[in-house]
């Protein structure tokens, strides 16, 4: 994914922290206005869903069409 990405002229963003954050990934995706996130099943959506919920102030994922789990 991320190498089509690449050659089709897009950007990646990978996240810096060394762990699954949740709520950074909210922040970083609502800061770099990610329109396509992939992510690695209940692992990460569960975590994700919640932890978005609980977001305050909220993050602004409007860009964001398309959740890939695999």
């Amino acid at each position: 994914m991320a190498f089509g990405t690449l050659y089709s002229g897009g950007t990646v963003v990978i996240s810096p922290e060394p762990h699954f954050d949740p709520e950074h990934l909210w922040r970083l995706a609502d800061r770099e206005r990610v329109t396509f996130l992939v992510i690695v099943g209940d692992a990460f959506a569960r975590p994700l869903v919640e932890a978005y919920d609980r977001l305050d102030p909220p993050a602004d994922v409007s860009p964001l069409t398309v959740v890939l789990s695999g």
